[in-house]
């Protein structure tokens, strides 16, 4: 469907910002006070549970958390992700 994102890619995409960004999963883990099995969980597509959060940690410019905000929308459907 055009203008969907599958869940999969929408954590495969956390997991690029945050490697591009230089972090562990442990560094955003303490930054966006979440487990690291939550931030796991984000970058596997299972959970939206803390991604604002997460992209929030990342420490990235307000133009790229918006996009991953936008993007998990899409991935997470009406009402966003938790």
């Amino acid at each position: 469907m055009i203008g969907s994102l599958s869940r999969l890619d929408f954590g495969a995409s956390l997991r690029l910002a945050r490697k591009g960004v230089g972090l562990t999963m442990g560094d955003v883990a303490e930054r966006a006070g979440l487990q690291v099995l939550e931030v796991s969980e984000l970058e596997r597509g299972r959970s939206s549970h803390g991604v604002a959060r997460y992209v929030e940690a990342l420490g990235v410019s307000q133009v790229d958390r918006g996009l991953l905000l936008s993007a998990a929308n899409l991935a997470w459907g009406p009402g966003g992700p938790g």
